[in-house]
């Protein structure tokens, strides 16, 4: 997996669907089903079950269908990332 920059910019919880719809830009690396994400904050991961293309709004854009288990984990204007920080995974780090 290449470096991913993916900010969060809507999440959807629709019930019919297996997971959480978290649609946001991509500004950089490629994401398939079965990568984790994390979160650039603080290291939580996000599991990706599904991805979404959706063509004409805005480029750039996709939807990501994130595992249920992750749900508290996800928050609009987050940063996931392809590697969590060393300073949010690392207790000894100042």
């Amino acid at each position: 997996m290449n470096d991913v920059d993916f900010t969060v910019t809507h999440v959807w919880d629709i019930k019919d669907r297996a997971g959480l719809l978290v649609t946001g830009r991509l500004a950089s690396g490629d994401i398939k089903v079965g990568d984790v994400l994390y979160d650039s904050a603080n290291g939580a991961t996000v599991s990706v079950i599904g991805v979404e293309f959706h063509g004409g709004r805005h480029p750039g854009e996709f939807t990501l269908v994130v595992d249920r288990r992750d749900t508290s984990n996800v928050r609009i204007g987050q940063l996931l990332v392809s590697q969590p920080s060393h300073a949010s995974t690392d207790p000894q780090t100042p």
